[in-house]
């Protein structure tokens, strides 16, 4: 959230870009509203850590260690202050954050002009082919037309699983739209004519015996 409209017209930050303002001025357009959340990320994907101390060790820290730092201060409750995230896709103990440090990937984000990898618009085209064909090739499977329509639901679902890894893996958006509306006309075109060409064969059978 960079920013929002108040009832009285007024504009009011989000607590990442109201800190990254005040840090470097002009650094937020906060007339975009929203931007997607890019985390830090390790070399195997998974989500940078900030250095963090129990608050009960702060007495200890020396003060060179917080100079010039930016020091955000929260708690990490397990039951009420956790939140899922892209890198549940990794596995259950990357999937979720505490407020405070999904507040620091934030505020990181805005200072160091990290940006998720948007596909370009042509992709979407190539990988909608593909879903398409893939989903069509099923309802050609010499199965019952109810377990083509499950397999091609799996090709669906299989895709959209894969959006969601390459999204926690590599931050990459890759289309969603565009490929499932691709392969549910493919599926809805290839099933409906299976299923009419089942329906004719069954009406022949009965023809022919009666």
């Amino acid at each position: 959230q960079l920013g929002r409209s108040t009832p009285d017209e007024r504009r009011a930050s989000g607590f990442a870009a109201a800190l990254a303002e005040r840090l470097t001025p002009g650094s937020v357009d906060e007339k975009k509203g929203i931007a997607p959340l890019a985390y830090s990320r390790r070399k195997s994907g998974k989500p940078a850590d900030f250095t963090t101390f129990p608050a009960h060790t702060l007495k200890f820290i020396p003060d060179d260690c917080l100079t010039g730092k930016i020091v955000l201060v929260g708690a990490d409750m397990p039951h009420t202050d956790r939140h899922r995230t892209p890198f549940s896709a990794l596995g259950p103990q990357a999937g979720t954050m505490p407020g405070v440090a999904i507040h620091a990937h934030g505020l990181n984000q805005i200072l160091a002009g990290i940006r998720l990898t948007e596909t370009p618009p042509w992709v979407g085209l190539p990988i909608a082919m593909v879903v398409s064909v893939l989903t069509a090739f099923t309802f050609g499977l010499g199965h019952a037309l109810a377990i083509r329509g499950l397999v091609s639901g799996g090709v669906a679902a299989g895709y959209v699983a894969l959006a969601t890894w390459a999204l926690a893996r590599w931050g990459l958006f890759l289309p969603i739209m565009a490929p499932l509306l691709g392969g549910a006309l493919a599926g809805a075109t290839k099933g409906g004519r299976e299923w009419l060409r089942e329906r004719r064969q069954r009406a022949f059978i009965q023809d022919a015996f009666s």
